[in-house]
């Protein structure tokens, strides 16, 4: 069965002095795809999810990126890893991944998502 074409603009989701966050969602497709202006260099992420992919394309700029195993009863279960990135770059965010970047102002990314957003499945944690 073929599936119907969707074509729609990024729609604003979140600004504020850190970053811009446009997001086209696809509910059909159970999928998103952000695209990330980053203003601050602040930590982003301080999480990992059980089910959710995420890939990240840094198109400009770039940053560091901190990377750790997570087991699943939510506790680590590999180093961590510290990657020092600069466009054009790829990350690759497993689930049970968790992550935080910290951007250079002027960093433009792209995240495709395999799935949409689910709160649920949204796990804080802090990598240092």
């Amino acid at each position: 069965m073929l599936k119907k074409t969707l074509v729609k603009s990024f729609t604003l989701i979140h600004k504020d002095k850190r970053r811009a966050l446009r997001e086209f969602e696809s509910k059909e497709g159970k999928f998103s795809i952000q695209h990330y202006e980053v203003f601050k260099k602040v930590p982003m992420g301080n999480e990992f999810h059980k089910k959710r992919e995420e890939i990240f394309v840094i198109v400009e700029g770039g940053g560091t990126v901190l990377l750790r195993r997570i087991g699943e009863n939510g506790t680590p279960i590999s180093k961590l890893q510290k990657h020092i990135i600069k466009a054009p770059a790829t990350i690759w965010i497993p689930p049970y991944t968790a992550h935080t970047l910290v951007m250079r102002p002027g960093t433009k990314m792209i995240c495709y998502t395999n799935r949409l957003f689910e709160p649920k499945d949204r796990y804080s944690i802090t990598l240092q």
